[in-house]
């Protein structure tokens, strides 16, 4: 048994359904918006309501990390910049689930 370890830190058999679910929700976040909505489409009509639902919140989980660990990397200013263009882009929701994800690092 190999051992992978998740966004969250946590430790899950590289053949479980755990990681096959992280690796498709870390793979659609490298394609184009476009290319990530027609999969979800697909993976609603074979799949089903439930694991449409539970991949999107996967894969928003994962870029609110991603972002939030870009932001390890910046000065106060640029920061606070980031963070600006991240609620102009998407929402106010969004910037506070960040900083929250962000505040957790800078603790952990």
């Amino acid at each position: 048994m190999t051992m992978a370890t998740t966004y969250d830190g946590r430790q899950v058999d590289s053949s479980s359904e755990a990681w096959r679910a992280h690796c498709e929700a870390t793979t659609l976040l490298a394609w184009p918006l476009h290319k990530r909505r027609v999969h979800l489409q697909g993976v609603l009509a074979r799949r089903g309501k439930d694991a449409h639902r539970e991949l999107s919140e996967l894969v928003s989980m994962i870029w609110k990390h991603q972002q939030a660990s870009k932001l390890m990397a910046m000065n106060d200013n640029d920061r606070r910049r980031h963070l600006d263009q991240l609620e102009q882009a998407t929402n106010q929701r969004m910037r506070a689930d960040i900083e929250t994800i962000f505040a957790a690092k800078l603790g952990g």
